[in-house]
């Protein structure tokens, strides 16, 4: 199974909504969503935009990369769009199962595309941030999701706090 995350995108959403989000939670909470796959068997890859003086989010990649998260960093001057990486690694992937957590409605076309190659692919974001794109897919079936947004779902990824992005900040 195949985890790509869009880490800015998921930022300003934590950040606008209000919320903190340990990413070790997540990572742990993504693993009890899917329990028929060994555990060894799930690859987090991550995609952000980076800036190498900011000792905070250094320090926040690293331990990502620490608990397995690969990490691709963008700096600041590169596009801050990771569709095209993400619909790229998705389709190139030999898993079966793909969960994307992002909100980019570029992504929207890509789950029915993954569908139709056999692929199993899931959307993971907070719904009041998903936009109108995704919906008609979501309320028809035709694309998967997991909602971060839902309140038992939100006080999981909130964890202990230890493993946030804010944490880091000076």
């Amino acid at each position: 199974m195949l985890v790509l995350m869009d880490l800015t995108k998921l930022y300003f959403a934590v950040k606008d909504l209000r919320l903190r989000v340990d990413y070790k939670s997540l990572i742990e909470f993504v693993k009890e969503e899917y329990p028929e796959v060994d555990e060894e068997d799930i690859k987090f890859e991550a995609y952000t935009l980076y800036n190498p003086q900011n000792n905070g989010q250094v320090k926040f990649i690293e331990r990502l990369e620490a608990m397995g998260v690969s990490v691709t960093k963008n700096t600041f001057d590169k596009s801050a769009n990771f569709s095209i990486d993400i619909a790229a690694r998705a389709a190139s992937n030999r898993d079966k199962q793909i969960l994307v957590i992002s909100n980019d409605p570029d992504l929207a076309r890509l789950f029915s595309i993954l569908r139709g190659t056999e692929k199993e692919p899931t959307l993971c974001f907070f719904s009041e941030r998903l936009g109108n794109t995704f919906y008609p897919d979501i309320l028809s079936g035709d694309v998967d999701f997991i909602d971060l947004s839902h309140p038992e779902v939100k006080n999981i990824i909130a964890g202990s706090g230890e493993n946030t992005f804010h944490e880091y900040r000076g």
